[in-house]
């Protein structure tokens, strides 16, 4: 049932096979550990799982594939982007199965998030995107189909890459948690569905989401609709409301191992990487050389500003105009503050950042980020702020 995941996560999935196996699985489950550790494999896994002990005939409608079905709607602010150019460069490249396999559970992932139950709760500017999900669907399934050998694949590839710019485009504060989609996903819950499957509902990074939108959710976990169940994916459960947290039992995911995370790269992008590189740093450059030279200069903004909020005097201005320009896109965003932090950590391990000057940059780091993806804080705004934190602490 999670043969797949006993190199990545074998506490969890031996602990999640021995509960779904007694039946005492919780109704609500929290998925909380670094990205790129498996949390939402897993809970696509689980979702399949679920659906297969509920199913009348016993079927697999999913041909084993992680792939969300009717039955599972996804809500994730997550950037698809990096995990799909990744997987259709090295299937374009190696004519990998297994590449093509990625591309078509990244897709399809992103694409529960366009569910028909939460079509009436979707803004105006969003209400296209459902239309064109249908289309996408259907580019999806000629791509699964296809000879990787044939003359057809690589324009099969382009049309895919093509119709998925609009769905790239979307701001990560758009995917978020809302209190609309709380309310169609009850209503949602509570139809009766014939094949007895119940209904899942995947939600990641809920710590971004309004705090009415978190209210809403909670009142649904005090009292879930039958044969309902809910999987909570984050990073950062020190963020959620505590009483959320008491609502839901917790599997902490730890960091993949640098042995596994090249077992992955090697199995499912046919890529030879160094022995030490992590899987998200693979993902991240592994778009293509356009990708590759952003996320390089990310590193160095990252480093930069790092380096400016270490120190007491500094040239804030010219720097920080720098710095958003680099990283202005909103899909390295989260990259960027990840990256700060880490060398942030780096300098205090030079010696050039005592521990309690570390502590509260970090802290408002994290605190800053928060508000950027709740707030939609401006940039420029956001950084400037940081760097006045920092002038203070120093004083």
């Amino acid at each position: 049932m999670f043969e797949d995941f006993m190199r990545m996560q074998p506490r969890i999935a031996s602990l999640l096979e021995s509960e779904l196996r007694q039946g005492i699985l919780p109704r609500a489950i929290l998925f909380s550990g670094p990205e790129f550790s498996g949390r939402m494999s897993m809970s696509l896994q689980l979702a399949r799982s679920l659906s297969l002990n509920n199913n009348a005939d016993g079927t697999d409608r999913t041909g084993g594939a992680l792939v969300p079905e009717n039955n599972v709607i996804v809500i994730s602010p997550r950037n698809h982007k990096p995990r799909i150019c990744a997987a259709l460069q090295a299937v374009s490249t190696h004519k990998l199965e297994a590449a093509r396999g990625q591309v078509i559970e990244s897709v399809s992932l992103m694409l529960a998030q366009f569910h028909g139950a939460l079509a009436d709760a979707a803004t105006a500017g969003m209400k296209k995107l459902f239309e064109e999900a249908a289309e996408l669907h259907d580019r999806l399934d000629e791509f699964s189909s296809l000879d990787m050998n044939g003359k057809m694949f690589k324009t099969a590839c382009d049309a895919l890459a093509s119709l998925l710019k609009p769905f790239f485009a979307l701001s990560s504060s758009s995917r978020t948690l809302t209190i609309a989609q709380c309310r169609e996903i009850q209503g949602w819950c509570r139809l009766t569905a014939l094949d007895r499957r119940p209904r899942i509902i995947i939600i990641e990074a809920l710590e971004q989401a309004t705090e009415g939108a978190r209210n809403s959710l909670l009142k649904l976990l005090e009292e879930p609709p039958e044969n309902s169940r809910f999987i909570l994916v984050t990073s950062h459960p020190e963020r959620m409301m505590a009483t959320i947290l008491s609502r839901v039992r917790q599997y902490r995911f730890a960091s993949l191992s640098p042995k596994v995370a090249k077992e992955i790269i090697i199995s499912r992008y046919g890529c030879e990487v160094d022995k030490n590189q992590e899987l998200k740093d693979f993902i991240l450059t592994a778009g293509g050389e356009d990708d590759a030279k952003k996320i390089s200069l990310v590193q160095e903004a990252a480093h930069a500003f790092a380096i400016m909020m270490s120190e007491t005097e500094t040239e804030d201005s010219v720097n920080l105009s720098s710095i958003i320009t680099t990283v202005e896109d909103s899909d390295v965003i989260p990259y960027f503050f990840e990256r700060m932090a880490e060398e942030l950590r780096t300098l205090h391990r030079q010696d050039s950042l005592p521990a309690p000057f570390l502590h509260s940059c970090l802290a408002a780091v994290s605190q800053g980020y928060q508000q950027y993806i709740v707030y939609n804080l401006p940039l420029r705004s956001l950084l400037e702020s940081l760097c006045f934190d920092r002038r203070r602490t120093h004083e």
